[in-house]
This record gives structure tokens, sequence and C-alpha cells, in this order.
């Protein structure tokens, strides 16, 4: 069926439509087709009579005397509906796609960073003096025979007899060395650093690093006389925690399971009694 396209739908089939519907009284240049329009299309004094050919003038003109004047002009019309709108036009087709845009140069890759110096080591603790033996005194007269003494205190077996201090508030622990013996003879410690996690031996000086974090030192079997330094060496928040291998460390009034190192340049030393780790 002829028609013309329906608004808000035909999509895609405008042009086709509309074409079929103008062919029907248009040839393909535009031009009314011959016998498109009928008597039923021509309107009343739509024609004059310079649109006449010759012939119908010639013969209109013959039936009677000279042409009389013209009439005066008759009223004007009224004005017809107005016409239906035109339909839209096809829609145009898609431009072609544009070329890609040429590719921006990779940018420059940085420069490594130089590598950073390394730190110096930590000092190593100086081992203290043996004190100077006293003058002998005199040999007195021989005394009595007295009742047997109590066992007192051993030393260490390869130490050198250093001095003793009294510990009271220490019941379980009631003298120390002032320089004990580490099993070596001379009472000095060796120094070992430790960055993570460690099992420190007898007459050991451990310096702790705890740059990366913090982590646990333990201490040895507790052997009678066994000496134990542990220190902080680094300024940060990350803390060494000291743990005996068994119970607890019983520092007098302090018994804890556990003892913390937290304060840059912080050190405690721990003595053995044979049973028990204490804190001097």
């Amino acid at each position: 069926m002829v028609r013309l396209p329906t608004p808000g739908s035909d999509e895609g089939q405008w042009g086709e439509i509309l074409n079929t519907y103008l062919l029907t009284a248009h040839t393909q240049a535009g031009t009314l087709k011959a016998g498109s329009v009928g008597t039923t299309q021509v309107q009343d004094n739509a024609i004059t009579e310079a649109k006449l050919d010759g012939d119908a003038r010639a013969k209109l003109n013959a039936t009677g005397g000279a042409q009389g004047p013209t009439g005066p002009a008759g009223p004007t019309g009224a004005t017809g509906a107005t016409g239906a709108a035109g339909a839209a036009g096809a829609t145009g087709s898609t431009g072609a796609t544009g070329a890609a845009g040429v590719a921006g140069p990779a940018g420059v890759a940085g420069p490594t960073g130089a590598t950073g110096t390394a730190g110096a080591a930590g000092a190593t603790g100086p081992t203290g003096a043996t004190g100077a033996a006293g003058t002998a005194g005199a040999t007195g007269a021989t005394g009595a025979t007295g009742s047997a003494g109590a066992a007192g205190q051993g030393v260490p077996t390869g130490g050198t007899t250093g001095q003793m201090l009294a510990k009271s508030s220490n019941s379980n622990f009631a003298t120390e060395w002032v320089n004990p013996p580490s099993g070596g003879g001379s009472g000095g410690l060796t120094a070992v650093t430790a960055s993570s996690a460690y099992t420190a031996s007898a007459g050991e000086w451990v310096i702790c690093n705890t740059t990366s974090s913090g982590f646990n030192v333990t201490l040895p079997a507790p052997t009678n006389g066994a000496w134990v330094k542990v220190k902080k060496q680094t300024n940060n928040v990350n803390a060494v925690l000291v743990w005996p291998p068994s119970g607890n460390i019983d520092a007098g009034s302090m018994t804890s399971s556990t003892i913390s190192v937290n304060v840059y340049g912080q050190s405690y030393d721990f003595f053995a009694d044979g049973t028990t780790w204490h804190i001097a």
C-alpha cells in the first residue's frame, strides 16, 4: 500500500516509503506524470484563457461577437486549508571514522637511587680490670679449734675470685658477683649482635638492633654463676623481650615471665643461681 511515512515509526524505512509515495504522480526527474491531474483536481476559475492552447482559445472567441469589456474582479475566495507537512528527508549516511592519532613517545625511566652506606658496627664493651691482691698479714697465733661454719657461696670453676656484694632484697639470690666470671677466667663478656629472635649463651653481651622490628632474646639454662647482658642499641619504638628458658625471671619484688628492653641505650644484666635467672 502506497502511503506517507508515519512519524515516530518506520525507522530505517522513511526514504523508501516516501520515494514510493512520490513516484505515484511524479517522474524520476520530479515532474508530474501525464494524467496525474484530472478534472476532480482542478478548482473552479483556476485556469485562465492564457493557459489554454490556441485551438481552445479560437473556438471560445469564434462563438460570439466582439469580446465585451472585462467584468469587475470577483471577491477573493476564502483561504484554503494548509496542506500537510512534507515528510522529513532521509537521514544521511554516517561519515567515515577518522584515522587514529599517532602514539606519543614512551616516558624516560628515572635514574636508580644510590645505595646507602652501611652503618658502623657497634663498639664492644671494655673488660673490667682484675683488682690487685691485698698485702698478706702476719701469721697469728694458733687459736682454739672452732665449730664448723656454714657452707659458703662457691665460685664458678675457671673464674677468678671477685668481690662479693650482698643483695638482701632478694631472698632467693642473697649474693652476686660485682665482676662475675663468665667461665673463661677473667670475668669479661663476649659481645654479639642480634637483629631477630636469638638464644643467648652464658657469658654473652647481646647488642640488639631493632631497626626492622622488635624480637625475643631467650636466656640459656640458669647454670650457677652464668651471666648474660642484653642492651638495645637502636633509637626506635621496637622492643626486645627477654625470656627465660622456662618459668619466670625472679628479680626480687618484680617477678615476670618476660623483661622488656624498649628504651634506646637501655641494658639489663641477668645472673643465674643454678635454678633461676635474676636481674642485677
